[in-house]
């Protein structure tokens, strides 16, 4: 396609203008929009790979974008290049309804690719993007490194939020609270439990999220995590410790040279619970132990098991090399060599 005018294109969701023309052996795409429902295609490149894509060169305006679960996105400003391999460069800004905004920025260099984000409202853009339900809150920093042309698609980083809420409709917060002996209202409050940071290291290849080390703390509660989530499937497996009153509790953890052996280290309390979350990512079945808690840090971990892993995509099958008219065609020739073979 060297070139593409659409004056005016309304759909449902949809109502946009598009300019494409086709120059130096690259695609210039240049969209207009009033509206766009961007919910597909969110689903799409959360759970896909870096597929390669012609060379193109894209500037993309909106004032109102549809993300998952309610959120719209105003005065979006987007650009993205790709050279024929992967996306090389990319930069976006918007702002979110009911407050909050975010930026993210894609650059290249001879170390790799660098993949930046923003946010001021964290949980409002994970509830944009479909990728967690139950936080409020929070200012995101994110840096992630992407791998460089002809390796395997992989990206690798790591996420902090500080001053962010997990609302009291988590499951695991009702589950931490039952085993606390708390009332759910009461222990958690209006705003669920309240976190000063969250530190996030992630690895993400073959539509698996794969985490280590993450771990969050507040005045009433902090955690670790570590496990899988695979996004094409919808599968997560994760386990980690629960540190309840962890402002007090962790203290201990300062003490020289023993600190690390009553908490179990960074992240870890004298009282402590163990946890995994396993199934489905809607509806996961979670379990903690009680026992944990009775255990100092060097002890408990015995309780926490091996780190959670989910099944990895599986990788297509091969197409047969011969079709069935060429291996009966093999089978004949064989037989009648066989034969000629036998006559005297």
């Amino acid at each position: 396609l060297l070139a593409a005018r659409v004056p005016v294109l309304k759909t449902s969701g949809h109502d946009l203008t598009l300019v494409s023309d086709f120059i130096d052996g690259q695609h210039r795409i240049r969209v207009e929009s009033k509206r766009f429902d961007a919910r597909a295609w969110l689903d799409g490149i959360l759970s896909g790979e870096d597929e390669p894509e012609p060379p193109m060169d894209i500037v993309f305006t909106a004032d109102r974008v549809m993300t998952m679960n309610g959120i719209v996105m105003t005065g979006l400003k987007l650009t993205m290049v790709n050279d024929g391999d992967y996306w090389s460069a990319a930069t976006a800004v918007a702002a979110m309804n009911d407050g909050g905004s975010f930026s993210l920025g894609l650059f290249e260099d001879e170390a790799g690719r660098h993949l930046t984000l923003t946010a001021t409202e964290a949980g409002r853009l994970a509830l944009g993007f479909g990728v967690f339900r139950n936080g409020s809150g929070g200012k995101l920093s994110m840096e992630a490194e992407l791998n460089l042309r002809g390796q395997p698609s992989r990206v690798t980083g790591e996420m902090n939020i500080r001053d962010f809420s997990v609302v009291k409709s988590s499951g695991l917060a009702k589950a931490i609270v039952a085993r606390t002996g708390k009332d759910v209202d009461n222990y958690l409050g209006e705003s669920g439990f309240k976190f000063r940071r969250f530190r996030f290291p992630f690895t993400f290849e073959k539509g698996v999220v794969d985490i280590s080390d993450a771990r969050a703390n507040g005045p009433r509660i902090g955690f670790t995590m570590r496990g899988q989530v695979n996004r094409s499937s919808g599968e997560l497996n994760i386990d980690g410790v629960i540190v309840p009153a962890y402002a007090f509790n962790s203290l201990l953890g300062n003490i020289p040279l023993v600190g690390g052996l009553l908490t179990g280290g960074k992240g870890g309390g004298l009282f402590a619970l163990t946890y995994r979350m396993e199934g489905s990512m809607s509806d996961p079945d979670i379990t903690v132990n009680p026992l944990s808690a009775l255990a100092p840090g060097f002890l408990r971990k015995i309780f926490e098991g091996t780190k959670g892993a989910v099944e990895p995509e599986k990788e297509p099958e091969p197409e047969p090399s011969e079709s069935p008219e060429e291996e009966g065609s093999a089978d004949e020739d064989e037989d009648f060599s066989q034969d000629k073979a036998s006559s005297p």
